[in-house]
């Protein structure tokens, strides 16, 4: 159980247990108060960049994250660098809000971004949080998606992102998935809107 206030205003990779996941995180519930002036921001942990088994798994956050880019509920991004570096986050929670800077985007209810040679897996989760903006400007945000973010798949670049039996509310935004640049970058199966009446049955340990 995490409760507190994070401010990364110093510019770093920020989430609510750690900044740098290398490892796995399980049964983590979280309500933080995170700001960051930098990109890649979760409500659990900010970025995914180690070899080996990543996993983020049993985790509900509740709080709130303010930020610039690259956000996720959960994980604010996977990153591997030409590593090939693996992520999957499983039977996780986000009912919390996310507030992007206005003009700015790769934000998923889940996870915001895999870049670089990456694979995510996002397995059997639930988005009923809720997305806002701050600043002023007239610049539309984007890649905004109510699991997932925005994914890159070419022959240079390479990540790829496989979602299963996950859902979210319209209330978050009208897009599953933010974005993705090339027909293979992403996969997914039984991925759909939930209405907001329709989770009210859920408690976070019961999800």
């Amino acid at each position: 159980y995490f409760e507190g206030t994070m401010d990364g205003s110093v510019r770093g990779t920020v989430g609510s247990v750690c900044g740098r996941l290398r490892g796995t995180i399980d049964s983590v519930y979280s309500d933080a108060i995170i700001v960051n002036s930098a990109r890649m921001t979760g409500g659990i942990a900010g970025m995914i960049n180690g070899t080996g088994q990543n996993t983020i798994s049993n985790c509900w956050f509740d709080g709130k994250i303010t930020g610039v880019s690259r956000m996720g509920g959960i994980l604010g991004g996977v990153y591997g660098n030409k590593a090939n570096i693996e992520g999957t986050i499983e039977h996780c929670l986000n009912t919390g809000d996310i507030a992007v800077q206005i003009g700015k985007g790769d934000v998923g209810g889940m996870c915001g971004i895999a870049e670089t040679w990456c694979t995510l897996y996002i397995k059997d989760c639930l988005n009923a949080g809720t997305f806002s903006t701050v600043g002023e400007g007239a610049k539309a945000n984007t890649h905004i998606g109510t699991i997932f973010g925005s994914v890159t798949q070419t022959d240079s670049v390479g990540s790829k992102v496989i979602i299963s039996n996950s859902f979210g509310t319209k209330e978050f935004y009208d897009k599953l998935v933010g974005w993705k640049f090339g027909d293979e970058g992403i996969e997914q199966s039984s991925v759909a809107f939930v209405s907001a009446d329709e989770v009210k049955g859920y408690g976070g340990y019961q999800w």
